[in-house]
């Protein structure tokens, strides 16, 4: 077999390009999983950290509480921490 044409160059390389996007992709998304795991932890264990002082110090769990009662918007958030739904705002109307 002879040389390879421009042609055939081209559709080689271009398969290789998309080869190597595929690859890109697979460990960006392994990536964004292994952050996206490590920020949960760290969330899970601060979230401990500050409930276990809060146990220690009723100022702290007073201010905790406020916070929470404050920007927890969504009602099954709410109700995790033992807060009154919130009456659901009306539908927009089209």
């Amino acid at each position: 077999m002879g040389k390879a044409t421009p042609e055939e160059k081209l559709e080689k390389l271009k398969k290789k390009q998309e080869q190597i996007r595929a690859q890109f992709q697979k460990v960006a998304a392994q990536k964004k999983a292994v952050d996206r795991k490590a920020d949960t932890r760290r969330k899970v264990l601060a979230g401990a950290v500050v409930l276990k002082a809060c146990e220690d110090d009723a100022g702290l769990k007073k201010q905790l509480w406020d916070l929470l009662d404050k920007n927890l918007v969504l009602n099954k958030d709410r109700v995790v921490f033992g807060f009154p739904a919130r009456p659901e705002p009306p539908s927009p109307k089209a």
